[in-house]
């Protein structure tokens, strides 16, 4: 997925996702996580829990919008 949008995880606010870049599995966990945390924020998401992003098409480079599965504590790593 490429975001269409500027997407940063406070604290500590640096954007971590620009228009343009790559969106891996990685990052969405981590906005996810940040977002679910007491004091956490992910200024540019389209709603709190980030659970939906926008999006370019790679074919058709309009932005448009995409629904994530909610994580669910189930996926915590353990050690």
């Amino acid at each position: 997925m490429i975001s269409a949008d500027t997407l940063a995880a406070y604290p500590p606010g640096i954007p971590n996702v620009l228009p343009g870049e790559v969106i891996t599995a990685e990052v969405i966990d981590f906005l996810q996580r940040t977002a679910a945390a007491p004091s956490g924020h992910v200024r540019g998401a389209l709603d709190p829990a980030v659970s939906r992003l926008r999006v370019v098409e790679p074919d058709a480079r309009l932005p448009h919008r995409v629904d994530l599965p909610f994580r669910s504590e189930s996926t915590e790593k353990t050690p």
